[in-house]
């Protein structure tokens, strides 16, 4: 009986604790370009900053019809790393992280996209997974700075000219 009840109330909490999925109001779409030099060794961690990305956060917000108030949270979405002129396999890249600060303000960094192990089967684009992370506050200045930070399974073929596109999730709930 004791049993029962202890099932009981163990379905109940996990049934209770589900809640609602939250709705963006929309998404906006972000890029920025960087370049990987073939002269990179794999025995470290190499730092790709990207200075000044504008973000067009009032532009979105006006064309969505909010005002920076209304907006109650910013998060990742989605991002993908792909080369931009030529076929690459991206699978010499062993992990990635993207953070991103105001720009000028590297203190208040936090992570947006990462991907700790690429498959060694990775094609021409790398998929990432999103943080957790609130950005209102980073993505509110017009402009950020970002850091596209790589490690590398061997050397790179050649230069590799590569595009991060990515995109943000704006809630207002």
């Amino acid at each position: 009986m004791r049993l029962a009840y202890l099932f009981l109330l163990i379905s109940l909490s996990v049934l209770g604790s589900c809640g609602p999925d939250r709705t963006p109001v929309f998404d906006f779409n972000l890029e920025c370009d960087f370049n990987i030099p073939s002269e990179i060794n794999t025995s470290s961690t190499f730092y790709f900053e990207v200075k000044n990305v504008p973000t067009f956060y009032s532009q979105n917000l006006a064309n969505n019809g909010l005002t920076p108030s209304e907006v109650t949270s910013i998060v990742a979405n989605r991002a993908t790393i792909t080369p931009r002129f030529v076929d690459v396999d991206l699978s010499f890249i062993r992990s990635v992280s993207i953070v991103g600060y105001p720009s000028g303000l590297p203190d208040e960094q936090r992570e947006f996209f990462y991907m700790e192990f690429v498959d060694i089967n990775e094609d021409e684009t790398l998929e990432l997974f999103s943080s957790i992370a609130e950005l209102n506050d980073i993505v509110s200045s017009e402009l950020i700075d970002l850091e596209i930070i790589l490690n590398f399974r061997t050397f790179i073929p050649s230069n590799v000219e590569s595009r991060l596109n990515f995109s943000l999730s704006v809630f207002n709930e």
